[in-house]
């Protein structure tokens, strides 16, 4: 039934000229996570829905706060811990209303050999850059928002961690593919941790600026479901897609979306059934990422 609701939209948007889209701007973090929007339009799945979609993908952290807090664009789309950065820089009252991934094996932890399980973390040095994803990871290993009391934070990029390694500055580094895979070329080195361990817990949300109407967020969340259904029925095609616009290996593209479960409608509405669950997590990451007022999220996948 969803698809043949699917392939009536579509003809009925190929009657439709260019002034009955609604054009949306969103700016997203560089995850392959986020990819599906690419995909999206790409198929004219955008304009399947009524949607005309841009996506803006800034090189650095600091270009994409500068795209939400400016109101230059409509849907923001980030890792769940810069999603209580947004709340807190902006001053708003944002909510999250799409799941995009979790991290599922994606995220990982590289250590040296001599460290052989995630207890002998323990007073050693581990590469995490400040306030970002890293440190949410290190807390839910080390079940406090205080992951520093038992380590040594090494404040450099993950694309650092090679030569941190090599100069012995380091004994771990938290980190994801393609950074991961150089990394574990060095025979001295290997996986302690994946996220695999916590499923569910590492998310990506998508919200949007204040007064952007329900029925186009809406919009977007169909638009959202049937790109991921597109993907799900044939992977191989969808890694392709993005070893081509990301001008990488296709086997590297598989081995990233392998960590990576993207989030269908049955999916999503699973995970919605327990929002508290969802909402305990935001209050963990951005007490990592030293917000304020961070118990106003608890209720953030709450239903309105």
């Amino acid at each position: 039934m969803r698809y043949l609701v699917f392939a009536l939209c579509l003809v009925i948007s190929s009657c439709k000229t260019a002034a009955d889209l609604k054009p949306v701007t969103v700016v997203i973090g560089s995850w392959y996570g986020f990819y599906p929007l690419y995909y999206a339009i790409e198929h004219q799945l955008d304009e399947a829905f009524g949607l005309r979609v841009k996506v803006l993908e800034p090189t650095t952290i600091a270009n994409l706060r500068r795209s939400y807090l400016r109101e230059q664009v409509d849907f923001t789309a980030t890792s769940m811990l810069e999603f209580t950065n947004a709340s807190t820089l902006s001053g708003l009252e944002l909510f999250p209303f799409l799941i995009t991934d979790y991290s599922n094996g994606g995220d990982v932890i590289v250590a040296k050999k001599s460290i052989q399980q995630v207890s002998q973390l323990k007073g050693t040095r581990i590469a995490a850059p400040s306030q970002g994803i890293a440190e949410y990871i290190l807390s839910i290993v080390f079940n406090t928002a205080e992951p520093q009391e038992y380590i040594t934070q090494i404040r450099i990029p993950e694309t650092e961690c090679g030569e941190a390694f090599e100069k012995d500055m380091i004994d771990a580094c938290v980190t994801y593919p393609p950074v991961s895979t150089y990394l574990l070329s060095n025979p001295d080195l290997h996986t302690i941790y994946t996220s695999a361990e916590h499923p569910q817990r590492i998310f990506d949300v998508v919200w949007a600026k204040p007064h952007i109407a329900p029925e186009v967020q809406a919009q977007f969340v169909a638009m959202w479901d049937a790109a991921v259904d597109k993907i799900l029925a044939d992977p191989q095609m969808f890694n392709q897609f993005v070893a081509d616009i990301a001008s990488v290996s296709v086997d590297s593209v598989a081995e990233t979306m392998a960590g990576i479960k993207l989030i269908d409608a049955n999916e999503r509405a699973r995970l919605l059934a327990e929002p508290q669950n969802l909402g305990e997590d935001l209050v963990i990451a951005c007490g990592v990422a030293k917000g304020e007022g961070c118990h106003r999220f608890a209720n953030a996948f709450e239903p309105r």
